[in-house]
């Protein structure tokens, strides 16, 4: 019967949340024509500023795919506006889709922001994007620095696209990458431009991602055969304040899991870490009750901490929950957070820290 009540109870707390909501679709200017493009904002009071997400979806994707609407709702509910829109030819926009290249999505994304910035109650503004849209959002997010977009989330960045293109071969569609047809038809109706090979042969991805001086959260599946992870894992590697969070059994979409990287992404949009004193920030990952002091002397022994999520971290020796150790975990290096207060070695479960039956 408790439990009962506390699942009436969250649910009158959800719909009272999305009552407060709103959602206006929009049109904005973008590289090739009117963007479409949905703005969803939480209650906003008078005078207050919040912050906002882009939410950028990925090659022949659109602005409602379950992960990208379920990310604004996550968002929503912890006070932070979004715009999810569709690149340029894609789901409601104008423009063709074999005229679509990174760099047309990258002036496409740009464009949101300018109206985004002009939005009287927005304080920040953060990126988030799965796939194609992972990489436009690092390489804008180069191109502008981060006193305009704050931080950034990749999730499954697609960034082996370029050695697609090097390779001859996108989606299993093989063609001559020094004379590439002006249409290379792929699969159902979709059919790719010649322009977007050109351009993605020599698109410095990394080189500009790693401009970026904000914070960047980054989230790869490990089961990913669309783009392998360590595709993920360099932009770790490359920029200079950046986390990476490999997802067990996950795949390219990460399918059965989208609410709990959802989750993940919006949590991290809640707190985003300030880049500046390393012993600060890390004191405040770990959310413990330590002095700056005490801190940097504990991580000069540790080594780095990864945020997991849901007061999850873990350093190179150990795994906490909420600053305190976790005992007994087996298989550190596999060890992640799987939502709703769970996390997984990949050989137990733990829920709050403490070791459970596995579910």
């Amino acid at each position: 019967m408790k439990r009962i009540k506390i699942i009436i109870a969250a649910f009158c707390s959800m719909m009272a949340l999305n009552a407060s909501a709103v959602e206006e679709n929009i049109k904005i200017d973008g590289d090739h024509g009117k963007l479409d493009a949905i703005l969803q904002t939480p209650l906003v009071n008078k005078g207050q500023k919040i912050p906002l997400v882009i939410i950028c979806h990925g090659f022949s994707g659109n602005k409602n795919e379950p992960l990208l609407k379920g990310l604004a709702d996550s968002l929503q509910v912890r006070g932070i506006a979004s715009i999810r829109f569709d690149f340029n030819g894609h789901g409601k926009s104008e423009g063709r889709f074999q005229d679509m290249t990174v760099l047309n999505e990258i002036v496409d994304a740009k464009k949101v922001y300018d109206y985004a910035s002009k939005l009287n109650y927005v304080s920040d503004i953060y990126m988030a994007g799965h796939s194609q849209g992972g990489v436009v959002t690092a390489m804008t997010a180069g191109e502008m620095g981060n006193s305009k977009i704050k931080a950034i989330a990749l999730m499954a960045p697609a960034a082996a696209l370029r050695d697609d293109a090097l390779r001859g071969n996108t989606f299993g569609k093989m063609y001559d990458p020094e004379n590439p047809p002006a249409e290379i038809p792929l699969f159902g109706n979709v059919v790719l431009g010649g322009n977007f090979v050109k351009t993605a042969i020599d698109l410095p991805i990394y080189e500009t991602a790693m401009k970026y001086e904000g914070e960047a959260y980054v989230i790869h599946g490990k089961a990913d055969r669309v783009v392998p992870y360590t595709y993920g894992e360099r932009f770790k590697q490359q920029m200079k304040h950046a986390e990476f969070h490999l997802m067990m059994g996950m795949d390219h979409g990460f399918s059965n899991h989208t609410g709990e990287i959802d989750h993940l992404v919006a949590e991290f949009f809640l707190n985003p870490p300030t880049t500046g004193n390393v012993a600060h920030d890390k004191l405040n990952r770990l959310n413990t009750n330590m002095t700056i002091a005490e801190a940097s002397a504990f991580w000069e022994d540790e080594g780095d901490v990864t945020d997991l999520g849901g007061g999850y971290t873990k350093d190179k020796k150990h795994a906490y929950y909420k600053g305190k150790k976790i005992r007994n975990v087996q298989n550190l290096k596999d060890f992640y957070y799987k939502g709703n207060g769970y996390a997984s070695d990949g050989m137990h479960d733990y829920y709050k820290g403490k070791v459970v039956e596995r579910n």
